[in-house]
């Protein structure tokens, strides 16, 4: 990297910084009476891609409007490349968000919310299953504890893998969108389909509607237009 392109790395590191410190607060302030801090770290760590593309986005504008990546085409650097060190930042983030994804320090299950039984008792497989209590009484008369009590739940159970999917796809894609030459417009209508295609994602898989591999495919608008934008220049 050359020094404008550290510059701008501090830059955006900066303003990331400042993005996570104002959600932190909001998350905790915000947040169930019943939350832990494993919890919120999931949380923050699900929004780290996109408070990185705030703070890389807040850097590249202001370097924009002062003219410098202007000066830097002039003197014959290429399009993408005007972007390296907010990228870098962009990806350095996602990766520490991904590890911690992938680590025991964060409860990855809150991004999975299930729907709660609302029924003490439900049938499944010929038994009767109390799936809050983890009791199963055969048609014999026979109880058994806590044997088929996660089979009639049909749980959710690899969310650290598909925190990791959806939240890292998101990281790797959305350095190279925000450093993209992009109207606001389009910038507005790639995001809010993205999140649209992310939630819907998280919902179907978590019920087990789509196999895990799908929430790769969230960050699909991101890669899309940005791979057009780059190539267009």
């Amino acid at each position: 990297m050359h020094p404008f392109d550290r510059a701008l790395f501090w830059r955006s590191l900066a303003l990331t910084a400042l993005a996570v410190l104002l959600a932190l607060g909001v998350v905790v302030g915000t947040d169930e009476a019943f939350s832990t801090w494993r919890m919120r770290a999931a949380r923050m760590s699900a929004f780290a891609p996109a408070l990185a593309a705030l703070g890389a986005g807040g850097a590249l504008a202001q370097a924009r409007a002062r003219g410098e990546l202007r000066a830097l085409q002039t003197l014959g650097v290429r399009p993408w490349r005007l972007g390296l060190g907010p990228m870098l930042m962009g990806w350095g983030v996602g990766l520490v968000s991904v590890g911690l994804l992938a680590s025991p320090l964060v409860d990855a299950s809150v991004l999975f919310p299930r729907i709660a039984q609302s029924e003490p008792w439900t049938w499944h497989e010929g038994v009767l299953v109390s799936v809050a209590h983890g009791v199963q009484v055969a048609a014999d008369g026979q109880i058994e504890l806590e044997a088929a009590a996660a089979a009639a739940a049909g749980g959710f159970a690899a969310t650290g893998v598909a925190a990791i999917l959806a939240v890292g796809s998101l990281a790797a894609v959305t350095p190279a969108w925000v450093s993209a030459p992009i109207s606001g417009l389009w910038r507005s209508v790639s995001s809010c389909a993205t999140v649209a295609l992310t939630i819907l994602l998280l919902h179907a898989v978590a019920a087990e509607r789509l196999p895990l591999a799908w929430l790769a495919a969230g960050s699909l608008p991101l890669a899309a237009q940005a791979l057009r934008a780059h190539l267009r220049r």
